[in-house]
């Protein structure tokens, strides 16, 4: 059986607040990618996009730890939402974020996405997504749906061989 191997590709530590994080021009030599967060700035949903914001239709189930579904779809806004009405990540302590991106590099297919992420304090939210484009993946862009991450906030990407 193949080993799985992760391969650092780009890591991002803001030394000061910002709006946007962009991981662009991403390599399309490994099956999958996944992206990691520890974030903290306003409170809210954070929105994940592909290649272009509000470009592809998401669809997808986000489930809470209580075991709720806080959304069936999101609908043709271009976002994966994590988060529920306002909550989402917290301005007082870090949100962990992981996103796995399967099958970004193959063409000619829709891609899933599964993710998680949560704090001690904002419970835990987890989900999967259809990004509806048989394009290949080549950015990835992390906001919030209002302010801006904080300073210290990390971002990684790493491709995956299995």
């Amino acid at each position: 059986m193949p080993t799985t191997t992760y391969t650092p590709l780009a890591n991002v530590t803001l030394s000061s607040s910002t709006a946007t994080v962009t991981f662009s021009s991403i390599v399309q030599s490994f099956r999958d990618i996944i992206a990691v967060a520890s974030v903290k700035g306003a409170e809210g949903k954070i929105r994940i996009s592909v290649n272009s914001v509000g470009s592809y239709l998401y669809h997808g189930v986000l489930m809470e730890a209580d075991g709720g579904t806080a959304a069936s779809n999101y609908g043709s806004d271009g976002y994966v939402l994590i988060g529920r009405n306002n909550s989402g990540i917290r301005n007082d302590v870090y949100t962990n974020i992981i996103c796995n991106f399967n099958e970004y590099s193959v063409s000619g297919k829709h891609k899933p996405i599964i993710f998680r992420a949560g704090s001690n304090l904002s419970g835990v939210f987890a989900g999967n997504y259809r990004v509806a484009t048989s394009s290949t993946i080549s950015s990835i862009i992390f906001q919030l749906e209002n302010g801006n991450f904080d300073a210290g906030s990390t971002f990684e990407l790493f491709g995956v061989n299995a």
